[in-house]
């Protein structure tokens, strides 16, 4: 029933089986404009913002095209070795517009199918955007993958976790830097009829056991909104830092 409320299909591969769900997104080109501006210069030496934003001179000029955005929904916050990620969510921007990725496992025996695929998308790309991922959804990860003795081939080169800037930027003015606040405070939305983040392990315990299906729907729902956000947070942030500094009298 998930499956058919989702539109997602049974992925196999040679560890199993998994729930995955892809779907195209337009997005509104003021939210995407940066990044388009960005593609457009790139290789023409300009100061590159993105430089800024990952505080190192040594990554290599690429488009958001091969950018990957991923935001993953857990079983807990504690991160340890009984925490699963058993929602992955992947982001890509191409031709204005947003491409989506949900991989899924519906029971903890899929967690390896899940992994393989999720290990594909992330071989080779030359960075991973995420909040909060350095300290959470990527150490988290990595665990996952070791627990199930599988090796993930070709990290992404570099990680841009948009809570430190964010951070930097925003948390005098809000009084926080969590995600929710900055998409009210900074991007202008506010979320209707959201499933909150600490109801979500809950959530999916209660399907495991046979639970409906439809409060599934909201969890898939809550994680497409956070990578939307994670593209329109790292779009501002490339508009900000590309904004002339005012001149001094």
């Amino acid at each position: 029933q998930l499956a058919q409320l989702l539109g997602a299909v049974s992925r196999r591969n040679p560890y199993g089986d998994h729930l995955q769900v892809r779907k195209t997104l337009a997005a509104r080109k003021a939210d995407l404009l940066p990044l388009i501006d960005l593609s457009r210069t790139i290789g023409m030496n300009a100061p590159s913002s993105l430089q800024v934003l990952l505080r190192t001179s040594n990554i290599t000029p690429c488009p958001p095209e091969e950018w990957l955005f991923l935001d993953t929904e857990t079983t807990g916050l504690a991160g340890g070795t009984g925490t699963y990620a058993f929602l992955v969510g992947m982001a890509r921007v191409v031709n204005g517009r947003i491409e989506l990725e949900q991989f899924f496992m519906r029971d903890f025996r899929e967690e390896s199918s899940m992994l393989a695929d999720v290990a594909a998308r992330l071989a080779g790309k030359p960075l991973l955007i995420t909040f909060n991922g350095k300290a959470f959804d990527w150490p988290l990860l990595e665990k996952r993958f070791r627990m199930q003795r599988m090796r993930l081939e070709q990290p992404p080169a570099f990680h841009l976790d948009l809570l430190h800037p964010s951070r930097h930027l925003w948390r005098a003015q809000l009084g926080s830097a969590s995600l929710a606040d900055l998409e009210r405070g900074v991007l202008g939305i506010r979320r209707e009829n959201d499933v909150p983040g600490e109801r979500i392990p809950r959530i999916y315990f209660d399907y495991l056991r046979g639970g409906r299906a439809e409060p599934m729907v909201e969890v898939f729902r809550h994680n497409e909104n956070d990578l939307l956000a994670l593209v329109r947070l790292t779009a501002n942030l490339l508009k900000l830092l590309a904004s002339p500094l005012p001149k001094l009298r």
